[in-house]
């Protein structure tokens, strides 16, 4: 199915960045080693070890709580990044993304809007994720509707952007193999800061149907989105 761009969004670093950016470009690359021998005809390879580059652009903004606040301090240091091309509602797929910020450029021309660009640098290559809950804010503890893979699978990773938070807030991700019976599968560490954002690697099985499940006391609040990552 056709997808528009303009229904994309991205977040950094547990910051919503969607509104300053108008082009995405992900890559994922495998190194090759030449195998070839004696008495072939065509040359032989053989895959090496893969790589993932993002490069954004968008327009400038130097405000408070801005992109250029966001992408100044980052440069050569961590980032994980979530791009969702069709929006970020619960069973949308999009793309993880964790690694260094390699370059913050900022272009002003007299007679054109001023833009930036950012590259990063993956470690993990890309990673296609499923999103389990869109960005919103919860005020009580509950679960989110799961989401059904159809089939379990071995190994991935778990993505949670936090914008807001108020409180000590406890989020983990559940899966079951009957959506009746849950039991736990990632439990997210120091989530009690806004913009904020994790990615933990999963080792073992995951079952087919996974939730977000969160635990919030009295007074406190939580505003985030969550991904999981199935190999």
């Amino acid at each position: 199915m056709a997808v528009h761009g303009k229904n994309t969004k991205v977040y950094l670093n547990g910051n919503h960045v969607s509104e300053f950016f108008n082009n995405s470009d992900i890559n994922a690359t495998s190194d090759v080693a030449d195998a070839s021998v004696y008495n072939q005809a065509s040359k032989k390879f053989t895959a090496g070890q893969k790589t993932g580059t993002l490069a954004m652009e968008g327009i400038f903004d130097g405000g408070s709580g801005a992109i250029d606040e966001i992408l100044e301090p980052i440069v050569g240091g961590k980032s994980i990044w979530c791009i969702f091309y069709n929006g970020d509602a619960s069973g949308k797929e999009g793309k993880g993304f964790e690694g260094l910020n390699t370059a913050y450029a900022i272009k002003s021309n007299i007679d054109d809007t001023t833009r930036i660009s950012a590259t990063a640098q993956s470690n993990v290559c890309q990673e296609r994720i499923i999103s389990l809950m869109t960005l919103e804010q919860k005020t009580t503890s509950g679960s989110t509707t799961s989401v059904d893979n159809a089939t379990a699978t071995v190994g991935g990773s778990a993505y949670i952007h936090v914008t807001n938070v108020t409180g000590t807030v406890e989020v983990k991700l559940e899966h079951s193999i009957n959506n009746t019976d849950w039991d736990d599968l990632v439990s997210f560490v120091d989530v009690d800061t806004s913009n904020t954002a994790q990615r933990v690697e999963i080792v073992g099985a995951i079952r087919r149907y996974a939730r977000v499940t969160y635990t919030i006391g009295g007074g406190e609040n939580i505003t985030m989105q969550v991904s999981l990552h199935r190999i």
